[in-house]
């Protein structure tokens, strides 16, 4: 996570992180609210939760792995203040072993100024703050909570951005929120991401105001290389709505419970699918399943500026997924995307490991080969960090 220095000398987080350089737990499914779009259904009738002594052992794992390469430790829900002795603990202990810590909150605890301004100083282990509202929040927590939280941030000097999340960014209501909060933070502060089709959103009628295109967003996607622990010890490649699918996919790297985080994050290493999303976005591998015939079966359309939504679209068709499954053994796709790690990210992990696995100039492979379209026939490469909602 870098911290970026505003016009005013505010500290701003911003998400972009390197591959496994930054690692996300979620504490909770609990939270004071009930928000229409959020992708795992968090509410005040959840009690799945991580437990302290969980939590710090996975912490521990994170923090060792590779000698440090992990540097920040992302803790979400559902509503991460609303056990505040669990948050204090778990981020002590993470801050104890060198992570930055970064929490998401809707910043409900923030009522009152100087209570809010209490809470983050006694905070201490808590660097970053994520703040997230929007109109779907607003039933539950007034936007003068999110401002009080923004201006303990910045009274306690604490790093911090802001989550607006909308059907499309001309909605009437998006624009008179962000308009609001330039009251109190500046425009670089706040980032916007859109609705995806999953979780709760999924079971809410459709409001017409969401943007549609009939071709899949050409950004690649920076957000894939922070996997995230859910408390049953399942992790997922990213933050995004894949987080709530149940079925087996190509982005659920593992289990926590079963086998030690090393093993899940090295074979993430060479994970075929998760990293030929962060080279070409969705749209590589909507080329690769239209060149082998399985056009049928892909979305009609995509949400015009969401690769979340159309990463999720893909993960969970089945027809997909098992393509996709086959096509990650493929030689031709794995060399293309550690040659495409090497050049546009200057990644070598994974070509070492098929130098070391003895199969980068052979090709052998037990799946047949389904091939890629060439890197050059898309567009140059541009990065888009989706966040969940």
């Amino acid at each position: 996570m870098r911290m970026q220095e505003t016009e005013g000398g505010s500290p701003v987080a911003s998400l972009e992180t390197p591959f496994l350089r930054a690692i996300g737990l979620v504490l909770t499914y609990r939270c004071q609210a009930a928000c229409a779009h959020c992708v795992i259904r968090a509410g005040p009738r959840r009690r799945e939760a991580m437990s302290i002594e969980a939590a710090c052992d996975w912490i521990r794992q994170a923090a060792s792995y590779r000698d440090g390469q992990i540097r920040i430790l992302s803790l979400t829900g559902g509503e991460p203040f609303l056990n505040l002795h669990q948050l204090e603990s778990v981020a002590t202990v993470a801050a104890s072993v060198g992570l930055s810590v970064a929490v998401a909150t809707n910043g409900f605890w923030a009522g009152e100024l100087g209570e809010a301004i209490r809470l983050l100083r006694r905070l201490t282990a808590v660097h970053v703050l994520s703040i997230s509202t929007d109109a779907y929040h607003l039933p539950y927590v007034p936007l003068e909570h999110v401002k009080n939280a923004i201006r303990a941030a910045q009274s306690c000097g604490r790093p911090y951005n802001v989550v607006l999340c909308t059907e499309d960014k001309e909605d009437e209501a998006y624009r008179r929120i962000y308009n609001a909060l330039l009251d109190v933070t500046r425009a670089e502060t706040i980032r916007t991401t859109l609705t995806h089709g999953s979780g709760r959103r999924g079971k809410v009628a459709e409001s017409g105001k969401r943007r549609w295109r009939l071709t899949p967003p050409r950004e690649a996607c920076a957000s894939a290389g922070a996997p995230l622990i859910l408390p049953n010890g399942r992790i997922v490649a990213c933050a995004g709505p894949i987080m709530g699918l149940a079925c087996r996919h190509a982005l659920m790297l593992g289990n926590v419970r079963e086998e030690p985080l090393a093993e899940i994050l090295d074979r993430a290493e060479t994970n075929t699918i998760l990293h030929a999303l962060r080279l070409w976005g969705p749209q590589a591998l909507i080329a690769l399943l239209k060149e082998n015939g399985f056009e049928a079966c892909l979305p009609k359309r995509y949400v015009d500026g969401s690769l979340c939504d159309t990463c999720y679209q893909l993960m969970a068709r089945n027809e997909v997924r098992d393509h996709l499954n086959e096509a990650a053994l493929s030689f031709q796709l794995r060399r293309k995307v550690a040659y495409g790690r090497l050049y546009y990210l200057e990644e070598t992990q994974m070509l070492e490991r098929l130098v070391v696995d003895g199969d980068w100039r052979s090709g052998t492979t037990s799946a047949p080969d389904v091939g890629l379209v060439s890197p050059r026939s898309f567009s140059p490469r541009t990065t888009n960090t989706p966040h969940r909602n």
